[in-house]
């Protein structure tokens, strides 16, 4: 018994540097990874330095609000911002900043505005006095902005687009190519012109973001996930309907979705 705790403890000391040396490697991996993630994490949030090189009229918060829009809606943030400074130019617009929050001149009446403003617009046949939507705040702006790709002319092509596999995002230059095939914009040069943008200013960076980067002070319930939500019906044969479409007997926009499919087609909560 003697010889036996003798050799174990020849064994222990023999093995003990190796395995401090084991420890003390692991340590330093760690701590390696954790800065590593760390410099990540500062590169993807969104502040006054990661919007640097942008024309001086986007601002912080139209960023965060395009990346919320992305994070509900799966439509590239860096194709709305690329429209915006193609639109709007490097001065901005009137429509586009504060009380207004309209940062691509969209028309009344649109989904979720708070109000209207006349303002003077140019038109292919000349200036005309035309009736603007005007927005809450950013966030909400951007997701009328994508309310519209919900619903015809848009939806067929735009839920044909493929999806970026690593953020479950639609490909950005398949869906500006969708947008304008489906009537946005009759600039045969629209597309390449948003996609020289998106290059020139580095906007694919904003589609691998999400709201937890966007550093809105915003606080989650605990126990929140972090999963996307599925098609409720994917088999359906036609969508009858569609969020926030604007219907004569109802206010506010629709507050859901509506899909028919043959009696039996599987669906999910």
């Amino acid at each position: 018994m003697g010889k036996a705790k003798k050799w174990l403890y020849g064994l222990f000391f023999s093995c003990a540097p190796a395995l401090l040396a084991l420890v003390m490697t692991a340590g330093i991996i760690e701590m390696t990874v954790g800065m590593i993630e760390g410099d990540r994490k500062a590169d993807s949030e969104i502040n006054a330095e990661t919007i640097a090189g942008l024309p001086q009229w986007i601002t912080v918060d139209m960023v965060r609000a395009a990346v919320q829009m992305q994070t509900e809606t799966h439509y590239p943030a860096s194709v709305v911002l690329g429209q915006m400074i193609l639109e709007a130019g490097a001065g901005g617009s009137e429509l586009a900043n504060p009380p207004y929050y309209n940062c691509l001149g969209q028309k009344a009446p649109s989904y979720g505005q708070n109000g209207t403003v006349a303002m003077k617009t140019e038109e292919a046949w000349g200036t005309e006095v035309a009736e603007f939507s005007t927005f809450a705040n950013y966030v909400d702006y951007m997701m009328a902005w994508g309310n519209k790709f919900t619903m015809d002319p848009y939806v067929k092509r735009v839920t044909a687009c493929p999806t970026d596999p690593k953020t479950g995002h639609y490909e950005a230059n398949a869906f500006i190519q969708a947008v304008w095939e489906s009537g946005y914009a009759t600039d045969s040069q629209y597309v390449q012109k948003v996609i020289s943008i998106m290059t020139s200013y580095d906007l694919y960076k904003y589609n691998s973001m999400s709201v937890g980067d966007v550093g809105t002070g915003t606080s989650k319930p605990s126990g929140s996930g972090k999963g996307r939500f599925t098609h409720p019906c994917p088999d359906m044969t036609e969508q009858t309907s569609y969020f926030g479409e604007i219907r004569e007997f109802e206010s506010g926009g629709h507050k859901g979705n509506d899909y028919a499919a043959p009696a039996g087609t599987t669906t999910y909560a």
